[in-house]
């Protein structure tokens, strides 16, 4: 099964850059059933990535999420702007082909003004969602930490 993990983020703005730091700690890891990649920010070219895999993982930053979440992402995410864009991302994919899962890993963060530093918090919610990551079955129901 092939498991595509994309972390989403800026790490020139503190705690939005966890998304490429778990990609980091999840290459440490040696994930080796995933494969791994960071995007700046939700872009429609995204979507290119997506088909040939069997899942697809979004791992984002979250100023209101209390723990590490790993979720379907809904197609028709209204909510959130990030959200709906990464739903909007999965809808091209699938246009192209992606038949796999989509799915959001939500880190919880406490700041994103600029600063390229990530918090204490932030980078153990990093750890727990990279833990997560290894850890999940990508045809089994979602899991919390």
């Amino acid at each position: 099964m092939s498991t595509l993990v994309v972390g989403i983020g800026n790490t020139l703005r503190g705690d939005d850059g966890v998304g490429p730091f778990v990609i980091d700690l999840l290459r440490e890891a040696r994930g080796g059933c995933l494969e791994l990649r960071t995007a700046f920010g939700v872009v429609p070219e995204l979507a290119q990535e997506l088909p040939g895999h069997d899942a697809v993982v979004f791992v984002d930053a979250d100023l209101r999420a209390r723990e590490v979440t790993l979720s379907p992402l809904a197609t028709e995410e209204r909510d959130r702007l990030h959200r709906f864009a990464l739903a909007r991302v999965v809808k091209i994919a699938r246009a192209l082909g992606f038949v796999g899962r989509a799915w959001i890993c939500s880190v919880p963060v406490i700041s994103m003004e600029p600063g390229e530093k990530l918090s204490r918090e932030a980078v153990l919610a990093a750890g727990r969602a990279a833990a997560v990551l290894l850890d999940a079955r990508w045809g089994a129901p979602p899991v919390e930490s």
